[in-house]
């Protein structure tokens, strides 16, 4: 029949203890009588020394051998070390306190693989401190490794953490679409706008299932502009679609396949346009930018000394998003994202120009290869059109009774899609 067995982890090695029911009945027995029935009985050798001593009471019935094992050692303070896989040792703290104070240290350099040596320092300092091994750890950041020096028993445990915390990281590509959609046509998108678990802060506003959270204004910042003088006049000039309002509001997609069929069909239908598509790759729990816009030119004109000087500097701007994804055993994604938006202002004669800036900070999960969508950044294009009647239209003085003028306004809002995938090891 084979046995169960348990593991004690208190000396230099992992001994493993049977889980076989035992009962044990003691009145002032000697603590030696008791720990060599119970070596007897588990087919494991149990020795001691002179620190070893004194009486125990015990009634135990029916209890697995480790469970015993351990109430007996805690009645009378004792702690375990192995001396080979089939050897443990009942030493008492002091003792053991003793022996490792006067064990001999050594030391091993141990390169790091993946982790960073001046984290993984601070970890296995403390593991070592909490079960009072004696040895020092400091760092080579040239060669990103561990010099260890310690006890036999230290270099063991470290060597253990190391297998379990030098290890590859996980890796997760995001993928970014940014577009420009008719605002009439974005429910053939299939978005389910019903985000739940949404943590959000920042500038502007966000929509959640609660309704709108409204954190604080939309802000505009002038940037700085290098030039000794007065600024006399500005010219900008950008091709980035401007928002006019509205709120920063999230939803997902969970099938990818259809949402580029369907998205497709619309930029075939002239109804929505890509404007970026960029892609990145980053390790579990570090953070990716993603950065889609232009810097924008604009003219400018200074004063120094009486003489005018021209220049063209540069505005920064478009849509920044920076993503820190986490991955849970379950296959869920954590995405803390903050998304910016960055769009530059027509200013009056003899002032820098200025952007409107909108951001917030949003933590949500989603599934792998799922997809977050954030929306609400909406514009609104004024079309001009004049419809004119052939031949008609060119008689002079009397051809504008035969041109018919209209003015349309069309609504658009700017869709960015979020899309993390785990890739495979």
């Amino acid at each position: 029949m084979k046995k169960t067995t348990s593991h004690i982890e208190n000396g230099k090695n992992v001994v493993s203890l049977p889980k076989t029911p035992v009962t044990l009945e003691y009145q002032d027995a000697d603590i030696k009588d008791v720990l060599q029935v119970m070596s007897i009985r588990s087919g494991i050798n149990i020795i001691y020394g002179p620190d070893v001593a004194g009486t125990v009471s015990v009634s135990l019935r029916n209890v697995p051998f480790d469970q015993a094992f351990r109430t007996v050692l805690a009645l009378k303070s004792l702690t375990t070390m192995d001396v080979s896989d089939n050897i443990i040792r009942v030493i008492t703290p002091s003792a053991l306190k003793s022996e490792r104070e006067k064990e001999i240290t050594f030391t091993k350099v141990f390169p790091m693989n993946y982790a960073e040596s001046g984290v993984i320092q601070s970890q296995i300092s403390a593991v070592l401190i909490a079960r009072e091994i004696r040895g020092t750890i400091t760092t080579d950041q040239r060669t990103n490794a561990l010099i260890v020096t310690a006890t036999l028993e230290g270099i063991d445990m470290v060597e253990k953490l190391l297998k379990e915390l030098d290890v590859k990281p996980q890796q997760v590509s995001i993928e970014a679409k940014i577009v420009d959609v008719t605002i009439n046509d974005i429910s053939d998108l299939g978005v389910n706008w019903s985000i739940q678990n949404i943590e959000a802060t920042g500038a502007g506003a966000i929509t959640s299932p609660g309704g709108s959270l409204d954190i604080a204004a939309q802000t505009a910042v002038q940037p700085a502009i290098a030039a000794a003088g007065k600024i006399q006049s500005t010219q900008l000039q950008s091709s980035l679609p401007v928002p006019q309002g509205g709120n920063f509001n999230f939803g997902y997609v969970t099938a990818n396949q259809a949402l580029n069929m369907k998205l497709g069909a619309l930029i075939t239908s002239g109804k929505a346009k890509v404007l970026s598509n960029p892609k990145v790759t980053t390790v579990n729990n570090k953070e990716a930018s993603i950065s889609s816009g232009e810097k924008v030119p604009y003219k400018s004109t200074t004063v120094s000394n009486g003489i005018s000087q021209e220049s063209w500097q540069f505005l920064d701007a478009g849509i920044t998003l920076t993503v820190t994804p986490t991955i849970s055993p379950d296959g869920w994604i954590t995405l803390k994202v903050l998304p910016g938006v960055s769009v530059p202002q027509l200013s009056p004669a003899g002032q820098p120009p200025t952007t409107r800036n909108r951001t917030t900070n949003v933590t949500v999960m989603v599934k792998d290869n799922d997809t977050l969508v954030i929306g609400g950044l909406i514009t609104e294009n004024d079309i001009d059109s004049i419809q004119r009647i052939p031949v008609l239209s060119d008689l002079p003085i009397l051809g504008y009774l035969f041109q018919y003028k209209s003015k349309n306004t069309s609504k658009t809002e700017l869709l960015v899609f979020i899309t993390p995938r785990i890739l495979p090891d």
